[in-house]
């Protein structure tokens, strides 16, 4: 986890892990979203960590990587893999992810110390 939390980029001038996302792989020039291949399964792995370890700084980059995600998804909803789409309207792993985050942020947990 401390691997991948260095290798962590912010977004739109936020520092990660205010903001975080990673690449598919080490040149890559995009962000994929995915839960198998992208950002989505990251966060997720972030979350369960931080749920299991009680550690802070896990959650932390978890909350900074559905912050990425949020920001991801159109007026239209979801976007797969970061692209228009004809399932475009349709919640992807990402969205629901983050919606599961966002509820269990605002009911269960206090907000992460910077």
């Amino acid at each position: 986890m401390r691997w991948l939390a260095s290798e962590a980029s912010g977004f739109r001038g936020a520092r990660c892990p205010r903001m975080c996302r990673w690449r598919y792989y080490d040149d890559a020039p995009d962000y994929r979203t995915g839960m198998g291949e992208g950002n989505a399964g990251i966060v997720h792995a972030f979350d369960t960590f931080a749920q299991r370890t009680g550690k802070r700084w896990l959650e932390r980059y978890a909350l900074g990587g559905a912050r990425f995600l949020e920001s991801r998804i159109s007026r239209h909803g979801a976007m797969p893999g970061g692209t228009p789409s004809a399932e475009a309207g349709r919640p992807s792993s990402a969205s629901s992810l983050i919606t599961r985050m966002s509820h269990a942020s605002a009911s269960c947990r206090p907000p992460p110390r910077q």
